[in-house]
């Protein structure tokens, strides 16, 4: 199997899975393995992905191909910054297997890459390990822990149930509530990013002023065999609109129906709000934090040539090369995924093509407010203006942009890059107002 996770946020890199194939390694010695493994990652750092699919057994060589390999590593390296060099390299057993452990530093974290080889010396297993987020994470200063009760439940589902869990307001009989919607990945319902937990910052923040909120972890985090289970069917919607239903739902129950609910999406999960919204018709409200009003593959290359800057590696013309198999004419479901944009399946780029999200949230009556960063290099000023500009003159809509917050609705100055996801912090109180405010003015008994 292939598996690669990254702490750092990004609208487009979702989650690498693939087929992972063991056989014992019993006749190398563990200095073998282990220059094995340094030749590997050199060849990776170098770009020699042919010489790297080599390595692979011939299961692995089934499943995915050299380019597929150098798709992956750009993802890594346009999250993680360049990669610098190798830390260390170390041998662990687990059962039958010996997996050698490389410890790689790239500009802004460091990760371990975990290599299992068969008695051929082959490559027969292969995670890109997430780092170990740093410690950091302090609950934020506008936290009234006595203004709110925490609840933990599950949101369930046939195809697999999602923890979830309930911030109450204990001061009143009937409230407002929030659902937060992730951006994508596999997300725990944190919505963490290294040291820092914006969702949990929200609500904390939105409890604590009175408004119920409910986060669940992503089914990418919990449940991924379902979304494998869709093979290349998969899109954004199949893979989130049922949970976010569910969790709704579960508001809706919760609170007797008494209460508005009101879905809060960041990132992807803010692009795709009017389009649930439009097509459920099931919440009273839409928060859209840093959603991009332009297509998914525009703000790709936009990214790629963000972050090539510092990170020449990153191969910015293969991007371009398949995100214009994407805004093609000839775009259908024969295309495999490893001729477009981050391997995912031509079905979900088909369907974004359909969706319009600006012309969506103009149908909507349904108060709408619309939050962004001013450093934000995911989601930009660009798509803030459109949304401005495509929606002017709707009276349900609201917007606000924040000068010095990024992607995360974190504080910081200068031009924003990965690694500053990085620093511990808090969403400034300031946002959490303008939030409880609008809802307080949309939606007050």
């Amino acid at each position: 199997m292939i598996k690669m996770q990254t702490p750092v946020p990004k609208i487009l890199i979702l989650i690498f899975t693939g087929l992972i194939t063991l056989h014992p390694a019993l006749s190398q010695t563990p200095q073998a393995r282990e220059q094995k493994a340094r030749d590997l990652t050199t060849w990776l750092s170098k770009g020699e992905y042919e010489k790297f699919y080599q390595a692979f057994d011939s299961m692995m060589q089934a499943n995915i191909s050299a380019e597929q390999v150098s798709q992956i590593w750009d993802a890594i390296q346009m999250q993680a910054g360049a990669f610098q060099k190798i830390l260390s390299v170390r041998e662990e057993k687990k059962g039958n297997y010996n997996h050698v452990l490389t410890m790689v530093a790239f500009e802004s974290v460091s990760m371990e890459i975990q290599y299992t080889f068969n008695e051929e010396l082959q490559l027969s297993g292969l995670y890109f390990l997430p780092p170990k987020p740093p410690p950091g994470y302090k609950n934020p200063p506008y936290d009234q822990k006595d203004q709110y009760k925490i609840i933990d439940t599950v949101l369930t589902d046939p195809s697999g149930n999602l923890p979830a869990k309930l911030l109450i307001p204990v001061n009143a009989p009937s409230f407002p509530m929030v659902v937060l919607a992730h951006g994508s990945g596999a997300n725990d319902m944190d919505q963490s990013f290294g040291p820092n937990k914006p969702f949990k910052d929200l609500a904390i923040g939105l409890a604590s002023k009175g408004v119920g909120v409910l986060q669940f972890d992503s089914r990418a985090l919990k449940q991924p065999k379902s979304i494998m289970k869709l093979g290349h069917k998969m899109t954004a919607a199949n893979t989130t609109f049922p949970d976010i239903k569910n969790a709704v739902a579960l508001c809706r129950k919760f609170n007797g129906n008494q209460g508005p609910v009101i879905l809060l999406g960041l990132s992807l999960g803010g692009m795709m709000a009017p389009r649930y919204a439009f097509e459920e018709e099931d919440v009273d409200g839409l928060i859209m934090m840093a959603a991009n009003a332009r297509p998914l593959e525009d703000l790709i290359i936009d990214q790629y040539e963000h972050l090539s800057a510092k990170n020449p590696a990153l191969d910015v013309e293969e991007m371009k090369t398949r995100v214009g198999v994407v805004k093609s004419d000839t775009l259908s479901e024969v295309i495999p995924s490893n001729k477009l944009p981050l391997d995912l399946p031509a079905a979900f780029w088909m369907d974004l093509k359909k969706y319009d999200q600006v012309a969506i949230a103009k149908e909507l009556t349904i108060p709408i407010l619309i939050l962004q960063g001013e450093r934000d290099y995911q989601v930009t000023m660009k798509d803030f203006n459109l949304w401005k500009k495509g929606l002017e003159g709707q009276e349900n809509v609201s917007f606000q942009s924040f000068e010095t917050l990024n992607h995360l609705f974190l504080e910081g100055t200068g031009v924003s890059y990965p690694e500053e996801y990085n620093t511990p912090g808090n969403i400034p109180e300031y946002v959490i107002e303008v939030i409880s405010e609008w809802v307080n003015k949309n939606f007050a008994e």
